[in-house]
């Protein structure tokens, strides 16, 4: 890494490092984000799909009951 401040092309350098991470330091997730929702079925148009969950009331509508 040292090297890599002062070389013309890092970039092997930075390759080389991200082999020895991969097979000296393995990493195991030990925590997955997860959401519960309780949704309204007369409420449409929630992004469920959205990972960012950025949503605007503009699109939720309400759809009449059977």
């Amino acid at each position: 890494m040292a090297e890599a401040k002062t070389a013309a092309d890092p970039q092997p350098n930075y390759t080389r490092v991200e082999q020895i991470i991969a097979e000296e330091v393995p990493i195991i997730p030990i925590y997955h984000y997860a959401d519960g929702y309780m949704f309204n079925p007369e409420l449409k148009g929630w992004p469920v799909d959205n990972v960012e969950q950025n949503w605007y009331s503009r699109e939720l509508y309400k759809v009449a009951g059977e």
